[in-house]
């Protein structure tokens, strides 16, 4: 029965030659065989979509829940409270940080100091000596379920198929897309930025959550729902989700806002190389550390600038942002030894400032 189903595999895979004639057909029924339900895995999709694959493998979405060797492997090192065997899986380690989950699922939380930021090569105290279950689906994982444990480890709330955010997260299961030669029908194409705000949010998008002067992270769609942007454009519309950070950039604010552009091309502020992004996307939010005063790790999506020198970036309680940036953020953190009544004055002026 084995060797008949098999065989049925490979005939089937055979069967879309005229859509995948140059591709090896071998890969393609062994991991056709060996999917679990619907799912392939990534390396699948890699056999034809090789160049995609590849700059998928080079972000941060291959790389969100990893096993302990691979992260030793990457330079990461495990906290000083614990020695890598006894280190399940590192949560991150590609971009701003690194968390641990032992070997019965929980979260390593033992002394603190069990937080590893790649900005300074540091450790800071992430919910010391809590007991902290790993909770962190559907983010970290691909085909997330709620219901049960996986690898039966107590510490581990839900089960999925594969570690890390892979290619079926976003486009769905992949094996009778093979099946079927490649057929668009059986792929999912996501285009709009509640795609990418599944993650991309916390509790609510119609807020956005705010902590310690800066915005939580991973809180982009809230933003961009937030701002002006959110009802013209959608998440993809600037980014390939495919690759990371500057890479993934397809399209600048110059290409939408030429006008504007071409003014402040001439200015002062243009001129001494200040970008647009530095002003209206700055560093307001915070994943792993804080750089310095008004400056986080991540950019902000919100986009528009309040100048006005009552303004407000959070609200009193400092809970949530307001939905725009102001003058602390977009001027005084170069422009120090200024204040906001200062920054007030150039309202209006500052694209053409000569």
């Amino acid at each position: 029965m084995r060797t008949f189903k098999t065989f049925l595999v490979v005939v089937l895979v055979l069967a879309c030659s005229s859509m995948l004639a140059s591709q090896d057909y071998g890969k393609l029924s062994k991991y056709i065989s060996q999917a679990t339900g619907d799912y392939v895995g990534s390396a699948a999709c890699g056999i034809c979509h090789v160049q995609t694959h590849d700059w998928w493998f080079g972000s941060g979405h291959a790389h969100k829940l990893r096993d302990a060797e691979e992260a030793r492997g990457a330079g990461v090192p495990p906290p000083d409270s614990v020695s890598w065997d006894d280190i399940k899986w590192v949560i991150g380690g590609f971009n701003w940080k690194a968390r641990f989950v032992g070997n019965d699922g929980y979260i390593i939380t033992k002394g603190g100091m069990n937080q590893f930021n790649l900005a300074n090569r540091g450790w800071t105290d992430y919910h010391p000596d809590e007991t902290k279950k790993y909770d962190c689906g559907p983010c970290h994982m691909t085909n997330y379920k709620e219901t049960g444990r996986q690898e039966f480890l107590p510490g581990v709330v839900g089960r999925w198929t594969f570690p890390s955010v892979h290619c079926e997260e976003c486009h769905g299961p992949g094996k009778q897309h093979i099946l079927t030669g490649g057929s668009p029908a059986e792929v999912t194409v996501n285009k709009s930025s509640a795609g990418c705000g599944k993650c991309h949010f916390r509790t609510d998008p119609a807020i956005i959550p705010a902590s310690g002067g800066f915005i939580k992270h991973h809180e982009q769609y809230n933003e961009i729902l937030k701002s002006n942007h959110g009802t013209q454009l959608n998440c993809v519309t600037c980014h390939d989700p495919h690759k990371t950070g500057s890479s993934s950039i397809k399209i600048t604010c110059a290409d939408c806002h030429a006008d504007v552009a071409g003014v402040y091309e001439g200015s002062s502020m243009g001129q001494s190389g200040v970008t647009c992004e530095d002003c209206h996307m700055p560093l307001m939010t915070k994943s792993a550390i804080s750089l310095k005063k008004w400056v986080g790790d991540v950019k902000t999506h919100m986009f528009k600038i309040n100048l006005n020198a009552g303004a407000k970036p959070f609200t009193s309680d400092g809970t949530e942002a307001k939905g725009y940036v102001t003058s602390e953020f977009a001027c005084l953190v170069c422009h120090y030894d200024r204040d906001k009544s200062w920054a007030a004055g150039y309202k209006g002026v500052i694209h053409g400032l000569r």
